[in-house]
């Protein structure tokens, strides 16, 4: 076991320290979450359609769920603790670096401070996707720098990270000609507080991360259409995204510029095909594949060349 995968192992068996739970109890909850989330993003799409302005508009994220014990906390419906301290401290850029994940979308916080947002797959051939920007540390959290000269927006974040892998923040405050009356921070107007999960690198809450689309009753796939968009294996951060010409991604935070880049195809139903660009004489194969939209459940086929998470079968959470 390698740093990463002790640190999430002590801090899950850190979240479980005082519950007492039958098989049963949890079974009940991951439906009843289950249920939940789909309710709760059915309403953020609404709301989202409402607003208009940059795209940190939209409703407020219902907070993706770190174990069971938060699992409880949210059906329960206790309180959530203050969103962000104001004591809290800068974050500089190795704090945010890394892809983190709110609703449908993905905030990439790059080593050189630059920032993209996006609601589409990756595009290896650009290293990302989406609208970018550039980002550092300000007191209390981090400003966002949009545009520049007459476009310009300065957007400053209050933020923390908890320690299972959580960015909360809340734009506090703007400057700049580029900003617009409909942007983030409006005048008379509460604040809204964004929960992110870091994907990649790994932490607890994205090995953990509850669904956050709709599910549906499973179905072997038979197009490319039923798996476009971006999935991050279960228990990991390994990303795979999958764009609408089939162009797909493999990759992890740590190989950000080197991706496994390749295509993906359906010979037939309920099988996945993923050819690498470099290496097309050894493709990982899938069969027995079955989509619940929110998820994909995918069974390494026998005598597959490689593969791209375990050697039997991999359960992929879809991200956006």
């Amino acid at each position: 076991m390698n740093t990463p995968e002790r640190k999430v192992g002590d801090l899950l068996r850190a979240y479980g320290e005082g519950l007492e739970m039958t098989t049963q109890d949890i079974n009940r909850l991951e439906q009843e979450l289950e249920q939940k989330q789909a309710k709760e993003h059915g309403e953020r799409q609404e709301a989202r359609a409402r607003r208009r302005g940059r795209i940190f508009q939209g409703a407020v994220a219902a907070c993706a769920v770190t174990g069971v014990v938060l699992a409880v906390l949210a059906l329960r419906g206790d309180p959530v603790p203050p969103n962000v301290p104001a004591d809290a401290p800068a974050l500089t850029r190795a704090d945010l670096a890394g892809i983190w994940s709110y609703d449908s979308w993905l905030w990439t916080f790059h080593t050189d401070g630059t920032l993209t947002q996006t609601q589409a797959p990756y595009d290896p051939d650009t290293h990302y996707s989406g609208e970018a920007s550039a980002f550092g540390p300000a007191p209390g959290g981090f400003v966002e720098h949009q545009g520049t000269g007459a476009t310009a927006c300065d957007i400053t974040w209050a933020a923390t990270i908890l320690p299972e892998g959580r960015l909360r923040a809340t734009p506090t405050k703007e400057s700049g000609a580029g900003c617009e009356p409909s942007s983030p921070v409006d005048p008379g107007a509460p604040s809204e507080t964004l929960e992110f999960t870091r994907v990649s690198p790994v932490s607890v809450a994205g090995a953990n991360l509850a669904l956050l689309w709709p599910t549906v009753a499973p179905k072997p796939v038979r197009n490319l259409a039923s798996v476009h968009g971006t999935w991050l294996l279960r228990g990991t951060d390994t990303i795979l995204s999958i764009d609408d010409a089939g162009l797909y991604a493999v990759r992890t935070f740590g190989a950000l510029y080197q991706p496994e880049i390749g295509r993906a195809s359906v010979p037939g139903a309920g099988s996945l095909v993923f050819t690498p660009r470099d290496h097309p004489a050894c493709a990982a194969r899938y069969e027995t594949v079955t989509s619940r939209n929110s998820t994909m459940d995918a069974k390494v086929a026998t005598g597959s060349c490689k593969w791209l998470g375990s050697a039997t079968t991999d359960t992929w959470i879809r991200i956006n």
